[in-house]
């Protein structure tokens, strides 16, 4: 089984950050858990810190920088996702 390691990076008390936590939690994993392959596990996970270059929120997957800030609504959210898997080829 492959693992999708999905990382939201920012402290706890910024809004930007725990609203593009949400959005993973509420509207786009179950949209990738539909269109990714079973044997793909996805996992989220808020890293509560400010990152070095003291840039939040950012999304990480597997490592990657995929998304910095918030943009306006969670379906940009899930594209900018699905645009860095079908580049990866894991889509």
């Amino acid at each position: 089984m492959r693992k999708l390691t999905i990382k939201v990076i920012g402290p706890e008390t910024d809004y930007a950050t725990y609203t593009l936590y949400l959005w993973f939690l509420t509207e786009v994993i179950d949209i990738l858990r539909s269109e990714l392959s079973e044997d793909v596990e996805v996992e989220i996970n808020w890293i509560k810190d400010i990152p070095e270059d003291g840039t939040y929120p950012k999304v990480l997957i597997n490592g990657d920088e995929v998304l910095v800030g918030i943009p306006s609504d969670p379906g940009y959210v899930y594209e900018s996702i699905r645009s860095y898997l079908v580049r990866r080829g894991i889509l």
